[in-house]
């Protein structure tokens, strides 16, 4: 399809992370066992196995990778290796001591290892907003995503949704898809296609805990829900960009935080899996590329015709602080909007002051309260001495 040309145009790039040699895929004579005081998660990138990773099965790539470790288990028992990846990067993540990677770097292949960062997460009107027409223009035209899988890779997803709903627009996955849905068979439907979550090379429930990847996935591709509205405000039909699109959901964040190891494996599997697009509201701040997990693994997602798409982040105003900005991610942001939900505070002068509420109930009368400003009195300490409940309180400074 269309998207997969979009490879060749970073054929140059491509060679700047090309091996530049060749490694023999057996395995190799174990190092010294360092003490397992104060083992970490390593994030370890090396060269790819001779002829490439796509020559070789997954078995033959883990014992590859296996190959530049001490040994396959703690002294505890616990199993060394956590992920090895395919697709997201050339490497994998371990139980390692600082020690144990210092002799890993006389390891022909090794390239380097780091710790990995923490990550975090970062409405009805949107296609309108954004000029997008139902009967017509760049949105008819594309299919409403017809057929586009988009792997979100975030909180994980909350299928009984509203949002979705398999409708009669959304045609059946391609054949060829296989990916797992870990809530069982009948959670998943023509929309949501496929759900898996990643902890500590574990796979847990990817029930959504915080509602992030859920949001993110209705934006992206949720069906269409008529009114829909917030406690009575902003009513309308809340529908994604991509409606007829399918969605593929990989849970690495637990309660919006997450470790840069469990994101690679969602990405990895997502590349396995055959996503057309990813979804990344993921940041972990502005960095070097080859110190950030989104930015190499979109390179590879890129290579093999996905389009990367991640989020900027919601830091500012300041310089410096846009996130995930590599020039083969789609980064994404909003920097405005022309819709507020207001609600008007009016003073006994007949000043009138506008805010924003969502909780604005039909029955709600206006009423008359006491203005009262905490910390006239030069006691730094006065807004606890003051008698502001029943009032409204006017905060300074």
């Amino acid at each position: 399809m269309e998207d997969k040309k979009c490879a060749t145009v970073f054929a140059m790039l491509i060679i700047l992370f090309a091996s530049n040699s060749y490694l023999r895929l057996i395995q190799c004579q174990l190092m010294p066992i360092v003490s397992d005081n104060q083992v970490k998660t390593f994030i370890v990138f090396v060269e790819e196995p001779v002829g490439g990773a796509n020559l070789v099965n997954d078995e033959e790539l883990t014992n590859f990778h296996r190959s530049f470790l001490p040994n396959n288990s703690l002294d505890s028992g616990e199993e060394r290796m956590i992920y090895s990846y395919r697709h997201a990067i050339s490497g994998f993540a371990a139980l390692l001591t600082a020690d144990e990677v210092l002799a890993m770097e006389t390891k022909p292949g090794f390239l380097f290892a780091r710790l990995p960062e923490e990550v975090r997460a970062e409405t009805t009107y949107t296609p309108e907003f954004m000029g997008l027409s139902v009967g017509g223009g760049l949105w008819w035209s594309s299919q409403y995503g017809e057929g586009i899988i988009i792997g979100v890779i975030d909180s994980g997803i909350t299928p009984t949704h509203p949002s979705f709903q398999s409708f009669n627009a959304v045609p059946a996955p391609p054949v060829n898809w296989f990916s797992n849905c870990s809530f069982g068979p009948n959670a998943c439907n023509n929309k949501l296609i496929g759900a898996m979550a990643f902890q500590n090379g574990k796979n847990p429930s990817p029930l959504d805990d915080t509602g992030h990847g859920t949001h993110c996935a209705s934006i992206a591709a949720g069906s269409p829900v008529y009114d829909a509205g917030v406690l009575g405000q902003a009513r309308g039909m809340a529908v994604g960009t991509a409606p007829r699109a399918h969605i593929s959901a990989y849970k690495v964040l637990y309660r919006n935080r997450g470790s840069e190891d469990d994101m690679l494996a969602g990405i990895d599997q997502a590349i396995r899996d055959g996503v057309n697009v990813l979804s990344v509201s993921i940041v972990s701040g502005p960095k070097h590329f080859l110190d950030s997990g989104i930015a190499m693994s979109s390179f590879y997602a890129i290579t093999k015709g996905i389009v990367p798409c991640a989020a900027a982040g919601n830091s500012g105003p300041t310089a410096s602080v846009i996130s995930n900005d590599a020039p083969w991610i789609l980064t994404v942001g909003a920097s405005s909007t022309d819709r507020r939900i207001k609600v008007t505070v009016m003073l006994g002068n007949g000043m009138e002051i506008d805010g924003e509420s969502a909780y604005q109930p039909d029955t709600h009368n206006a009423t008359d309260l006491e203005l009262v400003l905490p910390g006239s009195d030069p006691d730094c300490l006065s807004v606890d001495a003051a008698d502001v409940k029943g009032k409204i309180g006017f905060m300074r400074g």
